[in-house]
């Protein structure tokens, strides 16, 4: 059976896994919208609701003048970091889906049912790995910045593994060694990926800030505070173009998980058939002797 897809399992270069990206985000532009909308959108619409009174506060300059005001910081805090959270599994949750039903299917196919059933599965272990994931590399920022960018870029794949290889979590944080172990001698590599990406994107994204500066701009030079409707629609679609530059870079990084995965088990198969071939030669040598 042809598969009419994108293999995500190869080992591919540095330009190729940000190509092939792309070309899996307009391939699956539809499906991916679809199950997005219905899963992650809900809960940014409630952060962006919230969003529109805090930065309406800060323009009429009465944001931190009372308790609600800094409880709503507050709020607006957790729900970004929440609503990242939940993106970040949706993604992942989505490549987890692809992946396994590229062999056997000739059009892969993925509803938010689908996708929404396995988030709900890693949900739990996911929040664990992340909360240990960022107070390491906050500890290792608090030593030292580059102690802290290290660990962010050695640990960068657990949540992969975690999720789209089903790394067992509880022995011994695997899903942190096995990521340790695909980062090693591609340090380099990864961070100068990571960060090629993230520029591509948030140009990319650039563009959905507009009418949010604009709003900006306006109140400036009027002196008056935008209307709620106004400022909502305006966070509404930087916000978007946000969530979709940060689920471009949870794509990009996932597809090169893919390509070294696949090379560093191509190359532990390949030493294995060559120990195993020399074992045999060893014991036909025994054998004429």
């Amino acid at each position: 059976m042809q598969t009419k897809g994108i293999n995500l399992s190869e080992k591919r270069n540095f330009s190729d896994e940000l190509t092939v990206t792309f070309q899996f985000i307009k391939q699956e532009f539809k499906s991916l919208m679809t199950a997005l909308a219905v899963i992650v959108l809900p809960l940014v619409f409630v952060e962006l609701f919230m969003q529109s009174f805090l930065l309406k506060g800060i323009l009429a300059g009465n944001v931190f003048a009372s308790d609600m005001g800094w409880m709503t910081l507050l709020v607006n805090y957790v729900l970004s970091i929440s609503a990242f959270l939940w993106l970040q599994l949706f993604m992942l949750s989505y490549l987890r889906l692809y992946s396994e039903k590229y062999p056997t299917q000739e059009r892969v196919n993925i509803s938010w049912h689908e996708v929404l059933k396995l988030m709900r599965r890693y949900l739990g272990r996911f929040l664990v790995l992340d909360i240990v994931y960022f107070f390491m590399s906050f500890v290792g920022f608090v030593c030292l910045l580059v102690p802290g960018i290290y660990l962010s870029v050695l640990f960068l794949f657990a949540p992969y593994f975690l999720v789209v290889q089903d790394k067992n979590l509880s022995a011994s944080f695997s899903a942190f060694s096995a990521s340790s172990d695909l980062c090693r001698g591609q340090w380099w590599g990864t961070f100068g990926y990571v960060i090629l990406c993230s520029l591509v994107f948030s140009t990319l994204g650039y563009v959905f800030s507009f009418p949010y500066i604009g709003v900006y701009v306006g109140s400036f030079f009027t002196g008056e505070v935008p209307g709620l409707f106004e400022m909502t629609l305006a966070g509404a679609i930087a916000k978007l173009g946000n969530y979709l530059v940060s689920g471009g870079l949870v794509l990009a990084i996932g597809i090169r998980f893919f390509s070294r995965r696949e090379g560093k088990e191509h190359s532990v198969l390949l030493n294995k058939i060559e120990q195993i071939g020399m074992e045999e030669q060893a014991e036909s040598g025994e054998d004429k002797l």
